[in-house]
């Protein structure tokens, strides 16, 4: 069996498989049991989603400040057109905001293009790893369920041996003792069972 077996990268979409180092029962497995790679490609991945998580808040937040600021820009030029042209200052200062917001907008919706491709990287080689030890694990269990089996085996053997011959002579000690009883009587048998047992 190879060793080296790798991972069809399209396999955390395809199955649906969230965020290892985020999931209940990947963490009760893996741990404390990670290698420095995996230890190091988890901590990448929680950066990467943190990273990812706050693009989105923030994106949020820009497209709000943008949205009030072309709000407060439409208010402005109707202003202007009425003839205030104290505005006008003001109309290209925000207009420069909205230069910045849309810049800030741009460089998070490529944080928010490229960060899911880096997730899913690190994600795929920490499943890798995992189901690397995973295997490694099921290879060795499965050698020790073997062995106990065996052991099992031969107690079970073995009992059986001393169970019958625990039976064999329990019916030799009731035998003897009913013979014992039923020759001397039951008064001088109960001398010797004071005297002996």
């Amino acid at each position: 069996m190879s060793k080296n077996i790798m991972l069809d990268d399209k396999i955390i979409r395809k199955n649906k498989i969230g965020i290892l180092i985020y999931d209940k029962v990947w963490k009760e497995l893996f741990e404390n049991n990670m290698t420095r790679s995996m230890k190091k490609n988890a901590k990448i991945l929680d950066e990467l989603c943190n990273e990812h998580k706050g693009a989105e808040k923030k994106t949020v937040l820009i497209k709000k400040k943008k949205k009030q600021l072309i709000k407060a820009i439409l208010e402005l030029s109707d202003e202007i057109n009425n003839k205030n042209e104290g505005s006008i200052e003001r109309l290209e200062n925000m207009k420069e905001q909205l230069v910045q917001i849309n810049d800030q907008l741009d460089e998070n919706q490529f944080l928010l293009e490229t960060l899911p491709k880096k997730i899913r990287k690190y994600n795929l080689e920490i499943l890798e790893e995992s189901t690397h030890m995973a295997y490694k694990s099921i290879e060795k269990e499965t050698k020790r369920v073997e062995e106990l089996e065996s052991e099992m085996s031969i107690l079970r053997e073995k009992l059986g041996k001393m169970r019958d011959e625990k039976i064999g002579l329990q019916e030799k000690v009731d035998k003897v003792y009913e013979y014992i009883h039923n020759t001397l009587g039951h008064k001088e048998a109960n001398k010797y069972d004071d005297a002996y047992l």
